[in-house]
This record gives structure tokens, C-alpha cells and sequence, in this order.
């Protein structure tokens, strides 16, 4: 796999980060109402999400926007989908995202495997808490 910039970077990592999100008709236009997130990159039982493969070559202080379709939200996220949640946009045809890293940090061992526990121990419908 390839990032934007080179090889996609899959080391396992603590990220703190800011997830902006927005229902606005276009990108171009969204106010984000954001929430902080942190959370272990690299851990999930299916492998990188596809939000994680889209940070992966990101350093502290940079961001992103994107656009994903409601019911893609679960996948695109993974394990931290509940954690965006309450979002009620599944009348909207797009909901938008900008997310501001603020901190990359090395992990424990004991961190990681935490992480990966409560990743394995869930299932479908998720709550996102870990």
C-alpha cells in the first residue's frame, strides 16, 4: 500500500485528534462542530480502516477534509464510528469531515494490547467506546 507521500506508515501509534463534522450541502461551505478523539492507529481486528489509511502519512498539526456517504460512515471509520455519534444526517447525501491531528505519540505494550482486546471482543452495531 501507498499514502499520498510514499509508503503508507502502519506503525502502531496513540493519536490525539480533532474530528470536525458537518451535514452544509458542500465541503466548501461546512462549519465543523468537532470532538476530540484519541485513539490507538493500527490495532483493528479487519485490518487499517479506510479513514486510518487516510491519516497515515500525517504529522502533528496537519488536517484533512473529505466527504463520506452516511452509510458508509461505519465502515470508513471502524471501530471509532460510535464515536462520532450522535449524528443524525442519514437524510443528507454527504456528511463532512475535517480532522486536525494534535498528537502523535508512541504507545505502551499494555496500551496496545488493551486496544486490541476491546476491538476483538466487539462485534457489529459496535458501541465505539475504546
Amino acid at each position: 500500500m501507498t499514502g499520498k507521500e510514499g509508503p503508507l506508515k502502519t506503525e502502531i501509534k496513540k493519536i490525539k485528534a480533532k474530528i470536525g463534522v458537518s451535514g452544509a450541502p458542500k465541503l466548501e461551505t461546512a462549519s465543523f462542530e468537532f470532538r476530540d478523539v484519541e485513539f490507538i492507529y493500527g490495532v483493528g481486528v479487519e485490518g487499517l480502516t479506510p479513514f486510518e489509511v487516510m491519516i497515515a502519512n500525517l504529522s502533528k498539526g496537519d488536517d484533512i477534509q473529505f466527504s463520506v456517504k452516511p452509510e458508509n460512515v461505519p465502515e470508513t471509520f471502524g471501530r471509532l464510528a460510535g464515536r462520532l455519534e450522535p449524528l443524525n444526517f442519514i437524510s443528507l447525501s454527504d456528511i463532512h469531515f475535517r480532522v486536525l491531528i494534535a498528537d502523535i505519540l508512541s504507545v505502551s505494550d499494555r496500551d496496545i494490547v488493551k486496544a486490541m482486546a476491546a476491538g476483538a471482543a466487539c462485534g457489529e452495531g459496535c458501541c465505539g467506546a475504546h
